[in-house]
Order: C-alpha cells, then structure tokens, then sequence
C-alpha cells in the first residue's frame, strides 16, 4: 500500500511589493506562484537550521568561480559547500523523504535520490542529468552524470561526493569512491560497499 501525500493549504498576508516580486518571479520562470512560494520556504529552512554560515551564489557567479579554480581551490571551495549545509542529511530528510532523523538508517538509494537528484539536478541549472546503475548485486554503483561546464564541475561533485560518503552515519552500509572518471561535461564515479 503506497503512502498518500496529505497537503494543507495555508493562507498569508503580503504587501503590494512582495506580492508583485512573486508575480514578476512567476513570469520570468513560468512557474506557479505556490510552487515559487513552496521553494522559498524550503530554501528559508535549509539556510536557518544550517550548522554554518551560508553563502549563496547564483548559478552564473557559481559556475565563474569554479571555472577560475585551480585543483585545491575546487577541494576547498566543495569541502565549504558541504559545511554550508550539503552534509545536513537531516533537514535534507525532512523536506524530501519526511523521515524522523532520529531514527534515519537509510540505504544508498536514498543517498543517490537526495544527493543527486533534489540536491543537484532540481537545484542546479547546469547539470542536466545523473543516472546510476547497480553492479554485481548492490556491492557496487556507477553513476554517470552529464552537465554543461568544464571538468571543474565534475570535480568539485567528486569532492562533495568523497566528503558526504566519508560522513556516512546514517546509512545502512559504508560505500567509498573507488574509481572516478572526469571530463568536460561528464562525470563517472563508481561506489564500492566496504566490507565490515
């Protein structure tokens, strides 16, 4: 029997300013004005549960930095978007999987799912797809991911990906980046589960 989504409708008062930003904002994305005011909740409660300080760059100042970076620069610039919050698996749970954190022990799938896809894809406009497979049973995954920048990209997502794997409290079983591909555009990265 599948869980159903129970959604509330609630109501709030904007002045004539905010109420026309949403309006321009709907216009500019073709988006919905619930969906647009649903993202901003979403991205208030991530910014105010976050255990640092956080920066927010737009896609354009984002991917011109990277492209700027130098191999350490990358690992550092990833390693200070992970402490921003990228390693808040909790608040990730709560707003995509609505799991109780307390009692999180999730399997690598749900990493792939929150990572990859809510994480990456639904908040980045120049990755345009992750998909991933599993090898020899569940020991092993490759994932195969397809953007639109230069090989920064792709290294930066492979050191945000060692340093989420290497926190890996919550999950069921302990997976290390054992094999990695990066190129222009493309990323390949092959998950192995350690043996305990």
């Amino acid at each position: 029997m599948s869980k159903v989504k129970k959604e509330k409708t609630i109501g709030f008062r904007v002045n004539e300013s905010e109420n026309n930003r949403i309006n321009v904002l709907s216009d500019l994305t073709g988006e919905k004005k619930s969906k647009i005011i649903r993202q901003a909740i979403n991205d208030y409660y991530i910014r105010k549960i976050a255990p640092y300080p956080v920066s927010i760059l737009g896609t354009n100042e984002f991917n011109f930095c990277l492209s700027c970076m130098n191999d350490d620069q990358i690992k550092k610039f990833a390693r200070i978007n992970f402490d921003n919050g990228i390693q808040s698996i909790e608040t990730l749970a709560r707003l995509y999987l609505e799991v109780d954190p307390a009692t999180l022990r999730v399997g690598l799938q749900y990493f792939l799912t929150i990572y990859f896809k809510n994480t990456l894809i639904d908040q980045s406009k120049t990755i345009d797809s992750v998909e991933w497979e599993w090898l020899e049973g569940h020991k092993k995954v490759r994932i195969i991911g397809k953007h639109r920048m230069n090989e920064n990209l792709s290294l930066f997502i492979k050191y945000v990906t060692k340093y989420w794997l290497e926190s890996q409290k919550f999950m069921k079983y302990k997976y290390s980046l054992t094999k990695d591909v990066i190129l222009d555009g493309l990323f390949i990265f092959e998950l192995t589960k350690e043996e305990s």
